[in-house]
């Protein structure tokens, strides 16, 4: 049997905003998982649309309840939050003080030879050649780094991220009767 399943990953509250990123998985369960699913949905929420749901803290709840087979779910799902928090840090954020880590990584890329400095303006070519710094080079060198996307630690390190660093109540799921 397939679920689908939301799943959010908060990063922050702004003065008027929810900061964070969304999810929609889909995924097979057993029909032991999914029996118990049912059973929680008898105390289940309804969201705005009146749609019912369970979430992360009634499958935690069931799991120290005894429903043990629940376990792999929430660490599947666990992971995929995972996935999206590397994905935001690593490819949708460009804070500042990442600059910390990665201009001197920039010059250690270009000392050992893995990239080639290329000056963010274009147009300086035509007036002679530019000053290939880390300020004139930074975001060429930003979507370079960008480029590893089989490789999140080769892009954490130079960006400052510490994937160790989250914490699983940054995130909850929304599972939807079905």
């Amino acid at each position: 049997m397939q679920i689908t399943i939301d799943i959010e990953a908060t990063y922050g509250y702004s003065t008027s905003e929810w900061d964070g990123s969304k999810a929609t998985v889909t995924l097979e369960i057993s029909d032991e998982i999914a029996t118990t699913i049912r059973q929680l949905f008898h105390s289940a929420k309804s969201d705005d649309e009146g749609r019912l749901y369970i979430d992360k803290e009634d499958v935690l709840s069931a799991i120290n309840a005894g429903h043990v087979e629940l376990q792999p779910l929430h660490d599947t799902l666990t992971e995929q939050f995972y996935r999206i928090d590397d994905e935001h840090w690593l490819f949708n954020s460009d804070i500042k003080e990442m600059d910390e880590t990665l201009e001197p990584a920039f010059y250690d890329d270009v000392k050992w030879g893995l990239y080639s400095p290329k000056s963010d303006n274009e147009c300086q070519v035509d007036y002679g050649t530019p000053d290939l710094n880390f300020a004139s080079c930074r975001k060429n060198y930003l979507e370079w780094v960008r480029t590893h996307r089989d490789d999140y630690p080769f892009i954490a390190n130079r960006l400052g991220v510490d994937l160790d660093a989250r914490s699983e109540n940054d995130f909850d799921y929304f599972i939807y009767a079905f």
